[in-house]
């Protein structure tokens, strides 16, 4: 970490602390950095979308290839809400069409 980085004790649960550290062992990373790597993924959006996934599914990936995922995900949203959006269009266009032909 550089000198300039914020610093602040976090009290946490018991069981929090035995997860966190268990977590960074096995993903080969201090505690520290899992815990800012659990703190990026949040602030990636992977929660704010309702990506529901399990623990065991992010152990495949390191944080880019998560971050990729995110990003799919949105774009997979964004284009859902298009299409949504684009069959409302569809459905007013036809009904001036059938209000031009009576």
């Amino acid at each position: 970490m550089a000198d300039d980085d914020a610093h602040f004790r976090l009290r946490i649960p018991r069981d929090l602390k035995t997860w966190v550290e268990a977590s960074a062992r096995e993903n080969k990373r201090s505690i520290n950095a899992e815990i800012l790597n659990c703190i990026e993924l949040v602030k990636s959006g992977l929660i704010n979308n309702n990506i529901k996934v399990s623990e065991d599914i992010f152990k495949n990936f390191d944080q880019k290839d998560i971050f990729t995922i995110v990003e799919l995900a949105n774009t997979q949203a964004t284009i859902k809400a298009q299409i949504q959006e684009l069959h409302k269009n569809q459905i007013h266009l036809q009904k001036l069409v059938s209000q031009i032909k009576k």
